[in-house]
């Protein structure tokens, strides 16, 4: 956990990407911790509220799984780096500024080669709205770690 926090905080930094001192971070490892570099992304949230914030970095050769949400809206803005998205099957892809809009009940997931750093604007973020691909994702209660405070590493 501490390595994977080391690499995604001197990421952050090579982007000049700053985060806020005391933030609730979300380590995802959907397949279990030891294949994080393959599948996963850290979360960090920022606010939520009637609408959330969140900093999401997908270190590079990473991918986050099929989902949809049946009560939140995502916009995601893209800070660093390049990502494929895949919206109900239709493939985009996007770079440093880009905007990409994500509707209730759009299956997607997501993607990068050289690695990722994006903002997710959207409404309230709600515990158990995001649905799964793989159903056994769902059912995996250890399948993110959380931390705060975490920029006094």
């Amino acid at each position: 956990v501490y390595q994977i926090m080391v690499r995604v905080r001197e990421f952050l930094e090579q982007s000049k990407i700053f985060v806020p001192d005391k933030v609730d971070v979300e380590i995802s490892h959907h397949y279990g911790i030891d294949n994080f570099y393959d599948v996963g992304a850290v979360i960090i949230n920022c606010i939520n509220r009637q609408y959330c914030k969140k900093i999401i970095v997908l270190l590079p050769g990473q991918s986050h799984p099929g989902h949809f949400h049946k009560q939140k809206e995502e916009t995601f803005h893209i800070l660093a780096g390049k990502m494929q998205v895949n919206l109900d099957g239709r493939q985009k892809e996007g770079g440093v500024g880009d905007l990409i809009l994500v509707e209730r009940g759009v299956k997607h997931n997501f993607k990068t080669e050289v690695g990722a750093i994006f903002e997710e604007v959207s409404t309230t973020h709600y515990k158990d709205d995001s649905f799964y691909d793989d159903e056994k994702i769902a059912s995996n209660p250890d399948r993110k770690t959380k931390l705060t405070y975490w920029l006094n590493l």
